[in-house]
């Protein structure tokens, strides 16, 4: 088996990353119906249709056969710096693209991390995405996340300041892979009435700068 990688403006390389660790019976997935590639589809990740995200893609399962690797995020920064991410302005609507057949099962979750894309700051956080739309895109508009106010760094409360990870669960019945992305943002925003900048009712206010 084997784990791809994905880079902007690039046709995906593939390198064997994964061992196998065994196989589904041919019982087990009866009535099933996997994506039926040999590899998982390309994707493509844009934040307001101009900038385009590298990402890493890697097996869970795929043909009956199950995976063991590395965590995704350890993937995505053998592939990707963190630190060189692309800056996204909050409130930026990030969207997912992929080719027939589409997925039967998408998950997606966020993880903030410190300016170098180390030290993660709380647990990943489920997003809820929007569509597929005619184009077979899907789409999530980036919002405040409230573990980025944790930080006693005040390099991570600048502009661009922090690494936000995002990584995409993707199934086709028993075929199942993870993306993973990243980018820049800000931790917070000033503007309370704008809808992405709201917290929880349980998290600290948007408008209160930790470093005065």
């Amino acid at each position: 088996m084997v784990v791809c990688l994905s880079t902007a403006g690039r046709a995906p390389a593939v390198i064997a990353l994964a061992a196998v660790m065994g196989f589904a019976g041919a019982g087990g997935l009866a009535g099933c119906q996997g994506h039926g590639g040999e590899e998982p589809p390309a994707i493509t990740v844009l934040a307001d249709d101009a900038t385009e995200l590298p990402h890493v893609v890697a097996i869970n399962q795929w043909n009956g056969s199950i995976v063991d690797r590395a965590p995704i995020w350890d993937i995505y920064k053998r592939a990707h710096d963190p630190a060189q991410a692309p800056v996204v302005a909050l409130g930026a609507r990030v969207s997912i693209q992929f080719p027939d057949p589409a997925p039967t099962r998408l998950e997606l979750q966020d993880q903030v991390y410190v300016s170098g894309g180390d030290n993660p700051l709380g647990p990943p956080a489920a997003v809820e995405l929007d569509g597929p739309d005619g184009d077979g895109r899907y789409s999530f508009q980036l919002s405040v996340n409230a573990a980025a106010m944790v930080s006693s760094d005040s390099a991570d409360y600048e502009l661009g300041g922090i690494v936000r990870g995002f990584t995409l669960t993707a199934a086709w019945g028993p075929d199942e892979c993870e993306y993973a992305f990243a980018l820049r943002t800000d931790a917070y925003c000033e503007l309370a009435d704008a809808p992405y900048c709201q917290f929880s009712a349980d998290s600290p206010g948007p408008t209160a700068n930790p470093n005065g």
